[in-house]
């Protein structure tokens, strides 16, 4: 019984301090999800959720405080640069991949935690890096031959002009790579 004025005496074994890096990794997980998370759009948040899990399958950590330091988050970019973390096939993911998952999960790191040790960045060019797949002649061609049918006989002929220019530079992206 606690008396007003009266010390109190606490049994050091029975009180345990925990912090936040103590806590459990599937309740940090859950916990992000249900509130971070949702405030997010659908498919940003499963891009969130995909990159944990990699990250989840590299590092396996119990507790967050085991994501959340300088070894385990330079293993996790080493090992997202040569592609680790999915099952099967092991293929090396570009520079700009593995930044944008590293952001990611240091993202969701820094949520919950205050100190999140700093790591070297991942070094990407500054170069426009191509998006998608080069045309090939068959399917251009059908685009063109199917522009009168979509924008009319008259305007076809300037977007069949448009359309070969961006094509153009759909290749010489590819060729000059």
């Amino acid at each position: 019984m606690l008396v007003l004025g009266e010390p109190v005496k606490l049994d050091r074994k029975a009180v345990r301090v925990r912090t936040p890096r103590d806590e459990p990794w599937d309740i940090f997980r859950e916990r992000y999800s249900t509130q971070r998370l949702v405030q997010r759009r659908d498919r940003t948040a499963a891009h969130f959720e995909s990159r944990l899990d990699i990250a989840e399958r590299i590092i396996r950590p119990k507790t967050i405080g085991d994501m959340a330091t300088r070894k385990a988050l330079e293993l996790l970019q080493r090992e997202l640069l040569a592609g680790g973390g999915v099952p099967g096939k092991r293929k090396r993911r570009s520079p700009h991949t593995a930044k944008s998952h590293m952001a990611s999960i240091l993202a969701a790191l820094r949520w919950a935690l205050d100190d999140v040790p700093k790591i070297d960045g991942i070094k990407t060019s500054k170069l426009k890096v191509m998006k998608g797949r080069p045309i090939f002649d068959t399917k251009f061609q059908g685009m063109l031959d199917a522009t009168a049918g979509v924008v009319g006989i008259v305007a076809a002929a300037s977007w069949r002009f448009v359309g070969i220019r961006v094509a153009a530079r759909r290749v010489d992206a590819h060729v000059l790579g």
